[in-house]
């Protein structure tokens, strides 16, 4: 090579590398020394970060923001902009998506049921649960409550739960039923819808052959059937109710197996499904009704158990809303169970402690509070404990004051049907109802005493409360006198005699159903 050919050589060389440098070449350095900022916008606020240092950069100030369009998590934008030429190890400040603003949940209460989910769908959200209940006061198919309540704020896409109206509570027929346990019959009465007064009929006490040891005892919410449980022989004996008479009559295919020492018995709003509490199981065995003649068909997947099982001693159930609770005894805690639309239940994730060993347990008509009997506690005077439910998850929240003391408890509690007062069976060698106002907004759930509460029933142990559906009078079967007490609800939940109260019944009262 001669001297002119490697100057040309070399000087083409040396423009080949001014034009890379000109260009960019392969590097995000700029011709100063400074580096472009990558593009980042849509990524992950991962992944950015980890480009950004890659790039010789540091991530800056990373800005919370919602959005509707950039996925929760993702980079909706940067400065300085993608391309930019930067100081090498400068910051890059990120605003980062939270995802869609929350949206404000519409009022529906009183609305029609498709009104009202036009206005839940209209709001970015979706109608949840839809559980049906009779109201007197709310047209049928109109909505009575709602979860989450009007104005709350939301995520997108989130449920609504709805209970609508099936319109007003079956017409009562005017009759008493009540279970004898000791003598395994039914005590049968009319009731006078004006005073209250229970008056045997003819043909009473019905003998059931082949049970023993009647417990619980309940009409089902259409006012056509009546179901008791036989204790010791695990079934539920069925019968139908005529309106006219009161008389009952076997349901055909009665009596229908149960588990182990069947206790309590619960029904879903619609009086679609039964469940039966079995104590020595540990389960709950779960019907469908038939509408038409009564009859019980267990549901698959019954019986469904309880966590805990035996172990656990589960006593009694109650319904709340779309939700079963169970007191379990055995561990001082009440269980939950979602009553899903094909009558199974789904057991809640977690219990929720009580006071010592939880009896009876009793929620108010509307589902907002749950209360139980604690007969663990009677020689240091036993106590109820209170909490509010979350009608949306079944959860519950136990009062700021865990219990309100009731010294002579004797076995059940439970709210009337206007929701306004818990009753409490106490004494054994005497007999008295206590009645609590029920205030949510008490520290325990509760207001003190009515005034000259107890109230005396005029016999021993009374071992359960029940009332008519309206709410005016009450019904506790004292199981050690044979015979039931009757009372009239008066202002302010005090308690009057009924004339002629307490009336005769069979051996061992235990429970009474009344239409």
């Amino acid at each position: 090579m001669n001297f002119d050919m490697g100057r040309r050589l070399l000087a083409a060389v040396l423009a080949s590398a001014l034009l890379l440098t000109a260009c960019g070449g392969g590097s995000s350095s700029s011709g100063d020394g400074n580096v472009n900022t990558p593009n980042v916008v849509g990524m992950s606020q991962s992944s950015a970060s980890s480009a950004i240092t890659s790039a010789g950069l540091k991530v800056g100030t990373v800005t919370n923001a919602s959005s509707a369009s950039v996925a929760k998590g993702d980079v909706i934008s940067q400065s300085p902009a993608a391309g930019a030429s930067v100081a090498s190890g400068s910051s890059v400040n990120l605003t980062v998506s939270t995802g869609a603003a929350n949206v404000t949940v519409p009022n529906v209460v009183g609305d029609t049921q498709s009104a009202a989910q036009t206005a839940i769908t209209g709001a970015n959200l979706k109608v949840g649960t839809v559980t049906m209940a009779s109201s007197a006061s709310v047209a049928k198919g109109d909505v009575i409550s709602q979860s989450p309540a009007a104005n709350a704020s939301v995520a997108p896409g989130s449920s609504v739960n709805l209970t609508v109206s099936s319109g007003p509570p079956p017409p009562a027929n005017g009759y008493a039923y009540v279970a004898n346990s000791t003598d395994a019959t039914l005590s049968t009465y009319s009731r006078d819808a004006t005073t209250g007064a229970l008056t045997k009929l003819a043909g009473s006490p019905v003998a059931i052959a082949g049970a023993a040891m009647l417990g619980e005892t309940r009409i089902d919410p259409s006012n056509k059937y009546l179901y008791t449980l036989s204790v010791q022989t695990g079934d539920v004996f069925g019968f139908a109710i005529n309106a006219s008479t009161g008389a009952l009559t076997p349901i055909a295919g009665t009596s229908f197996s149960t588990g182990n020492k069947p206790q309590s018995i619960a029904f879903d709003s619609a009086g679609k499904y039964a469940y039966v509490l079995n104590v020595d199981d540990g389960t709950i065995s779960g019907y469908s009704i038939d509408a038409s003649t009564g009859a019980l068909t267990t549901l698959p997947g019954s019986p469904f158990a309880i966590t805990g099982g035996a172990g656990s001693s589960p006593q009694q159930l109650t319904r709340g809303g779309s939700y079963l609770y169970v007191a379990l005894f055995g561990v001082d805690a009440v269980d939950s169970f979602k009553i899903n639309a094909d009558g199974s239940l789904t057991e809640g994730a977690a219990t929720f402690p009580t006071d010592v060993q939880p009896y009876s347990v009793t929620t108010d008509p509307a589902g907002t509070v749950l209360y139980t009997a604690n007969v663990g506690s009677m020689n240091n005077g036993a106590t109820i404990s209170g909490f509010q439910i979350d009608s949306s998850t079944g959860a519950l929240t136990p009062f700021a004051t865990a219990t309100t003391s009731v010294p002579n408890l004797n076995n059940d509690i439970a709210v009337d049907p206007t929701g306004k007062y818990l009753f409490v069976t106490e004494g054994t060698a005497t007999g008295t109802v206590g009645v609590f106002p029920v205030d949510a907004k008490a520290a325990s759930g509760l207001d003190a005493e009515v005034a000259g509460s107890p109230f005396s029933t005029g016999g021993n142990s009374p071992n359960s409360i029940s009332f008519d559906s309206k709410g005016q009078f009450a019904y506790a079967p004292n199981s050690g006198s044979g015979n039931v007490a009757e009372f009239k609800i008066g202002a302010g939940g005090v308690l009057t005699a009924v004339s002629g109260s307490p009336v005769a019944s069979g051996a061992g009262p235990s429970f009474a159903a009344i239409d």
